[in-house]
């Protein structure tokens, strides 16, 4: 069995936006390139104002800013499948949580149900749309675009199934995080503090 996530190493990320760049090109028809809502991952604490617009940890004066690649969650307990009026939305058994284009109907209850802003709705297709993990590039045996893509090497793709994967135990040993983990959904992104 497979499961699917990320282990993000904040301290190799130098938020140069080349994952973003990556999955739009990958993903996204080019009417919406230059829509910075219309992203399947989005740098959160970026320049560019995206939900919310900077973290900041630390007490002062030793605060510090960081910046996290923000991809779809791929949560272990999806409220965004939950509030699918047509079974639109579903997650595979591999842990990747999918939007069924064609059965969407675009009434965005899962847009609202994201606690992480990760859906948007495709001004050209009227459906919803969001982070695929990539799904066709793991089905033909390589990494997701951005994975592929990232300058630093951040980003990972894991299968937290497999005990022996050496982001998971790397993430493990330097104390990963995930981010609001209170709110029950269990995501399967986990971030290598940067200090």
């Amino acid at each position: 069995m497979v499961r699917y996530g990320f282990v993000i190493d904040l301290t190799r990320c130098i938020s140069c936006y080349s994952c973003v760049a990556a999955c739009t090109i990958e993903n996204l028809d080019p009417s919406l390139w230059d829509d910075s809502d219309k992203r399947r991952i989005r740098l959160r604490g970026g320049e560019d104002g995206v939900y919310p617009p900077r973290i900041e940890i630390g007490e002062y004066p030793n605060v510090m800013r960081i910046v996290l690649p923000m991809p779809c969650f791929h949560c272990e307990n999806p409220p965004c499948v939950k509030v699918c009026p047509v079974g639109a939305t579903y997650k595979r058994d591999d842990g990747v949580v999918i939007v069924e284009q064609e059965k969407c109907i675009g009434c965005g209850y899962c847009i609202v149900a994201c606690p992480y802003g990760s859906r948007f709705r495709n001004h050209t297709t009227g459906t919803v749309d969001k982070c695929n993990l990539c799904i066709h590039r793991i089905e033909a045996g390589e990494e997701p675009a951005c994975v592929e893509t990232c300058v630093g090497g951040a980003l990972h793709l894991v299968d937290f199934d497999n005990p022996n994967d050496k982001y998971i135990r790397e993430a493990f040993r330097r104390r990963a995080f995930k981010v609001e983990c209170e709110l029950g959904t269990q995501p399967a992104v986990y971030y290598i503090p940067s200090r």
